[in-house]
């Protein structure tokens, strides 16, 4: 979806041609499925590699394959620009060098999703990549300052604009309706609390277990937790298994449930400790749903969220009072905030595309 958004944006002003997964759902020609045919962890992927014990060794062998793919398309094609948007896998130093060896004209530029590294990223070498890259694109201020401030990066070198708004519908078949025309459906007593996305130990979910304790196991409220929990993130889930107000999914999510779990809730809650961007904010700004967020600098100046419903970081006490508030909102009000951000959005998406068509004109204009 992030990539889709802003290929629409680009197409018709640049020259593009998109190196993607094998199940990128969108059929268009400038869009090559090059990786991860078999160790994808995909509703559509049959293959016995991904519950087998070589899952890893096969998946880096895919992506390498699919790097040296990117090289020989690149050897024929001399692009001037090459957007590497993924800089938490290893081994992009290899694919950057290799590339200027055929290609010394090329400028490289990495999208910086998140400056710094999570504990599951911690053995990528942030600080060569941005050294060694032409350009860094971010899509906030506060990766802009990030960068300059922890890895010295001169503000010459990085280029900015929003992290795009996606609709999550398109990807799935006989799209559930989205928007305005399902606002009177959120008429119910009972408040519905969303947390999804793959777990990790920065996203502070175990804030939000021991927050959902405080409150209890009331018929009013109602909890859904859904997404995957890798081996090394250490959830607390055992405090609120035994709640009927909880529903735990604790899997790889298909598009269609992930669709039908934010179709669900009124709330989406983010109790995170760390951020870079999250595409799970962007993906709820179509659907009349709020999100209660932690106060990060990336959430609190974010045009999404509703300054109401900020609460302090690594405070489950803070985010009791955030969740009341919440579940006490009238509907009069809900209905109002939703309705500003569907007006908001209306009015930005030309702005948007004009934003992100700037800053290539200029990476490329600086490149030659």
């Amino acid at each position: 979806m992030y990539l889709d958004r802003i290929y629409e944006a680009l197409k018709g002003s640049v020259s593009q041609k998109l190196f993607v997964n094998h199940y990128y759902p969108f059929a268009y020609e400038d869009a090559k499925r090059i990786f991860f045919k078999f160790s994808e962890k995909h509703e559509d992927n049959n293959s016995f590699v991904v519950k087998s014990k070589l899952r890893k060794p096969i998946r880096l062998l895919e992506q390498y394959m699919g790097y040296l793919k990117i090289i020989l398309e690149a050897f024929k094609d001399k692009p001037e620009l090459i957007n590497y948007s993924l800089n938490n896998l290893p081994g992009c130093l290899i694919l950057f060098r290799v590339m200027r060896l055929f290609n010394r004209q090329v400028k490289i530029a990495v999208t910086c999703h998140d400056v710094s590294e999570f504990k599951s990223t911690s053995f990528i070498n942030y600080e060569k990549i941005y050294k060694y890259a032409d350009f860094l694109i971010v899509h906030n201020e506060e990766s802009k300052k990030l960068l300059m401030s922890a890895y010295n990066v001169k503000s010459q070198k990085i280029y900015q604009y929003g992290f795009p708004d996606m609709d999550i519908s398109k990807l799935v078949a006989g799209n559930m309706s989205v928007g305005k025309e399902r606002i009177s459906d959120k008429v119910d007593p009972i408040k519905k609390f969303l947390f999804i996305g793959v777990i990790r130990e920065e996203k502070g979910l175990n804030y939000l277990i021991d927050a959902w304790t405080k409150i209890g196991d009331r018929p009013d409220y109602q909890l859904q937790i859904a997404g995957r929990d890798p081996e090394q993130v250490h959830s607390d889930f055992e405090k609120i298994s035994d709640y009927r107000n909880v529903i735990l999914k604790i899997k790889r999510l298909t598009d269609q449930e992930y669709l039908e779990a934010i179709h669900w809730a009124d709330y989406v809650v983010f109790p995170y400790e760390k951020v870079g961007n999250s595409g799970v904010l962007s993906t709820v700004g179509k659907f009349n749903i709020l999100p209660i967020v932690s106060d990060l600098d990336y959430f609190t100046n974010h045009d999404l969220v509703d300054k109401e419903f900020v609460f302090t970081a690594c405070d489950s006490n803070a985010l009791v009072e955030a969740l009341r508030k919440a579940h006490d909102l009238d509907e009069e009000k809900f209905l109002e905030k939703v309705g500003k951000r569907f007006s908001y959005l209306e009015n930005i998406e030309k702005d948007y595309n004009l934003a992100v068509q700037k800053c290539y004109l200029e990476m490329l204009n600086a490149s030659r």
